[in-house]
């Protein structure tokens, strides 16, 4: 089977399923999002690399301690995603302070018995990962998609956090008089 015969049959069984913006005050976009689209019931995390498992890092955009808060709700059935980056993450800092606050990627989910094998045909297609992780289960990688699709790709299993401490997620609006803490 050739890549791209890979790529049309694991094609129909994938999704988009969230849209992600970055931000430089995320407490003011939760705000937003809920006050102009309805959109609530926000789930806070501040996630860094004491936080996170099975870390992917290219030279330059990931440094060895890195902190960001990522913030995630639905609207309909995609998940919109808010990331304000706090320090060590070039990949995120440059990208908000070239374009400022906006769109980011959009996440694509793949069946979890295809993944490594997706991430795979990215690479071999010139798309390696930039940044990556896992979170209780929760993956999340980032290919170099931008140039060849227009976009940057987040590629994900699907899988909601599990096991998580329950100290490490907050919500909105509670959140709004953490600014600084956990």
């Amino acid at each position: 089977m050739t890549n791209l015969d890979f790529l049309k049959e694991i094609t129909p069984k994938a999704k988009i399923t969230q849209i992600g913006f970055f931000t430089s005050d995320i407490f003011s976009a939760m705000k937003n999002w809920d006050e102009l689209l309805g959109v609530d019931g926000w789930i806070l995390y501040k996630h860094s690399d004491e936080r996170i498992q099975n870390i992917v890092r290219r030279p330059g955009l990931c440094e060895e301690k890195f902190q960001f808060y990522a913030a995630c709700a639905m609207l309909g059935n995609t998940q919109i995603e808010l990331i304000q980056p706090l320090y060590g993450l070039p990949f995120y800092e440059n990208f908000l302070r070239e374009h400022g606050d906006g769109a980011h990627h959009m996440k694509l989910v793949v069946p979890a018995e295809h993944y490594d094998q997706v991430l795979r045909y990215f690479e071999d297609n010139g798309m390696p990962v930039l940044f990556g992780a896992e979170f209780f289960g929760s993956k999340f990688y980032f290919v170099d998609s931008i140039k060849k699709m227009g976009i940057l790709l987040e590629i994900g299993n699907g899988q909601f956090p599990k096991g998580a401490p329950e100290e490490w997620c907050n919500h909105y609006p509670e959140c709004l008089t953490m600014k600084g803490t956990r």
